[in-house]
């Protein structure tokens, strides 16, 4: 999983890494925020399994473990994880779903 710098042309999630002293960061603080703890934990789920060895049937069972750990923390653990945007890519992309339409 080697990536270069000039690699985030074509990254549609590119957007949510190196977010800090950005309004960026702050916009997708909010959005988190706003979502319900179901989709809050279904969103650190989706970074867990793309940060894994794990395969989509693990995705459940990541989502039970985040269930809890959500509320206010939930939008700076996901922030200040590096290669987020490269996380969240892989995740969806175990669990079937094409980020190349995404923008």
């Amino acid at each position: 999983d080697m990536t270069s710098a000039d690699d985030d042309g074509g990254n549609a999630l590119g957007v949510l890494e190196d977010t800090s002293d950005d309004p960026t960061a702050e916009e997708l603080t909010n959005w988190i925020s706003d979502l319900t703890e179901t989709q809050q934990a279904e969103l650190v789920a989706l970074m867990w399994l793309g940060r894994s060895d794990d395969g989509a049937e693990s995705f459940e069972e990541y989502i039970s473990e985040a269930q809890g750990q959500q509320g206010q923390r939930t939008a700076p653990y996901l922030l200040g994880t590096p290669r987020l945007g490269d996380h969240l890519e892989e995740g969806l992309e175990k669990l079937g779903i094409s980020t190349a339409e995404l923008e």
